[in-house]
C-alpha cells in the first residue's frame, strides 16, 4: 500500500475564501464604487491566528501558493 500525502482541507478553504474576496472587490471596483477610493486599505484581509506557529503556517502557505492552479494540483 503506498501512502499518499494529501492537502488538509482547511488549506483549499482559505484559498477559496480569499479568491471570493479578491472577486468581491473586483466587483466593487468595477461599479466604480466610489467609497473604496475614498477609504484606502480596504482590499487588506487580517487572518487571525492563535498561535505564532500557526501564523508562520499560513504565511509560508500563502506565500508559496500559486494563486492560478487548480484546486488539488500539485505544482
Amino acid at each position: 500500500m503506498d501512502l499518499v500525502l494529501q492537502e488538509l482541507p482547511k488549506w483549499s478553504l482559505l484559498v477559496e475564501l480569499l479568491k471570493e474576496i479578491k472577486e468581491e472587490i473586483m466587483r466593487q471596483e468595477s461599479l466604480g464604487a466610489a467609497w473604496l477610493a475614498l477609504h484606502p486599505g480596504l482590499n487588506t484581509v487580517l487572518i487571525l491566528t492563535f498561535s505564532t506557529s500557526t501564523s508562520t503556517l499560513i504565511l509560508e502557505f500563502l506565500s508559496t501558493m500559486d494563486v492560478d492552479a487548480c484546486y488539488g494540483s500539485i505544482e
